[in-house]
């Protein structure tokens, strides 16, 4: 992605965290950006083609993040609990909070599955890694109360996320 689609899709991302996808449009984007007037609409044609430029992004955080997580893999269930506290807490600060406010709304616009399972895959394999008895079944588990998490952390005032709470429910969801 050239830099100018790069920091129009970011703008647009924070447009919709921000105001919704009803905030969403081509004007907003270019004001939140610092660009000219119709920059968005040269980049991006659609308000469907920045919708999607949004969900592109964030999936490129979200790999991001997981890449970096897992740069060491982990060789423990312990490990694996602290990954997903860390991925948790990451998700529901500063920017990232935001992106994932971006996300929630963009889940009643677009069918986010094939990113969600390209991450639930890749978290199998962790799992698979590390000897969980059934893998999918406990990515599933893990991934369910990770987004509850999540959720909570991001709708609810002066709710945060408890990084050892986290670690040992994580765990013994990993665990059953």
């Amino acid at each position: 992605m050239s830099d100018r689609r790069h920091q129009i899709a970011e703008a647009a991302l924070r447009v919709v965290a921000g105001g919704g996808l009803r905030a969403l449009t081509h004007r907003a984007v270019d004001a939140e950006a610092g660009v000219p007037v119709g920059s968005a609409s040269n980049c991006f044609r659609t308000r469907e083609a920045l919708v999607t430029a949004v969900a592109d992004r964030l999936a490129e955080l979200d790999r991001a993040e997981a890449d970096r997580l897992t740069a060491a893999p982990p060789q423990t269930l312990e490990q694996v609990a602290e990954l997903i506290a860390s991925f948790a807490r990451w998700q529901t600060s500063g920017a990232a909070a935001e992106a994932t406010r971006a996300r929630l709304e963009l889940a009643t616009h677009l069918d986010l599955s094939r990113q969600h399972q390209r991450l639930l895959d890749d978290f199998t394999a962790v799992l698979a890694g590390v000897g969980v008895a059934d893998p999918p079944a406990a990515a599933r588990r893990a991934a369910d109360y990770l987004d509850g998490v999540v959720l909570h952390a991001v709708t609810i005032p002066n709710r945060t996320v408890d990084q050892a709470e986290v670690r040992a429910a994580a765990y013994a969801l990993l665990s059953m």
